[in-house]
């Protein structure tokens, strides 16, 4: 009976060293973030090309101002990555996505409302 308690108790924690080890690092979730924001600015430039000029919004903020949104985005961005605990596979998808769209779906619904506030972030 000591056996099976034993082998029951080194399983359990070998599946939550695991787990531990699936969460991402804040390297990682920085690095994707990074990418995250730089699609999230390519997204927003092909918006804004493909309204007919003579109906374009003007620039709205100089460069230093999107330079400065981006950073702080990416600030935020990266706490929720790192304090949500976000899985290492989905931060993978973040580094290497053409699209966030289907890297979000790999996050819980608790995540992905801070993913999508974080998103929203102003400096």
């Amino acid at each position: 009976m000591r056996t099976i308690v034993l082998l029951l108790l080194l399983s359990l924690a070998a599946c939550n060293k695991g787990r531990e080890a699936a969460v991402a690092t804040r390297e990682d979730c920085s690095a994707a973030m990074d990418r995250a924001v730089k699609l999230a600015l390519e997204a927003r430039k092909k918006q804004l090309e493909a309204v007919p000029s003579d109906k374009a919004p003007p620039p709205a903020e100089p460069a230093r101002a999107i330079a400065e949104r981006a950073a702080s985005m990416k600030t935020a961005l990266v706490a929720r990555c790192v304090d949500d605990r976000w899985s290492a596979a989905v931060v993978r998808c973040f580094q290497n996505a053409n699209s966030v769209v289907d890297c979000e779906r790999g996050l819980g619904k608790r995540q992905l409302d801070g993913y999508r506030a974080a998103s929203l972030v102003s400096p």
